[in-house]
C-alpha cells in the first residue's frame, strides 16, 4: 500500500512539474515578469504562440523600447506579417521557428498570416 501511495504522489508531482515547464518566459505563473500578458508594459520581452490557425494572445500591448516574439508551436507553416507599408515581415515559417522585433515607435499595428488570411489569423499590437 505504501509503494501505491508513493507512486501516486510521484505522479502528482510530476504532472505539477510538466504544467510549469508549458509556461513560458514572459507569461504569468513563470515569475519571469515581462510586458504585455506577463507583466506591465515597459517591463521587457512579449511572447506570441504561433499556433495552427491562431495567434494567442491576439492583442498585446507593449512600451516602445519592448520586444515581441512569436513562437511557432503549431504544425503548419504561418507568417507573422505586418499590415503597414515596409512593416515587418516574419516570411512563412514553421514549428520551433522564432521571430522577434523591437517596437521603436508608438501606434497601434496589425499583423495577419499571409498563408490564411487576416479573416483567419489577424493580431494587433498596441505601442504606447
Amino acid at each position: 500500500m505504501k509503494v501505491v501511495r508513493a507512486l501516486s504522489l510521484l505522479v502528482a508531482v510530476a504532472a505539477v512539474l510538466s504544467c510549469q515547464a508549458d509556461v513560458p518566459p514572459g507569461l504569468p505563473g513563470n515569475g519571469t515578469g515581462g510586458g504585455g500578458p506577463g507583466g506591465p508594459p515597459g517591463s521587457g520581452s512579449n511572447l506570441v504562440k504561433v499556433g495552427d490557425n491562431f495567434y494567442a494572445p491576439t492583442s498585446v500591448t507593449v512600451s516602445v523600447g519592448d520586444s515581441i516574439v512569436w513562437n511557432w508551436v503549431g504544425n503548419n507553416q504561418h507568417s507573422v506579417t505586418f499590415t503597414q507599408t515596409n512593416g515587418p515581415d516574419s516570411g512563412i515559417q514553421g514549428n520551433g521557428s522564432s521571430f522577434k522585433i523591437v517596437e521603436t515607435q508608438s501606434g497601434v499595428y496589425t499583423y495577419y498570416c499571409k498563408v490564411h488570411g487576416a479573416s483567419v489569423m489577424s493580431g494587433t499590437v498596441t505601442v504606447q
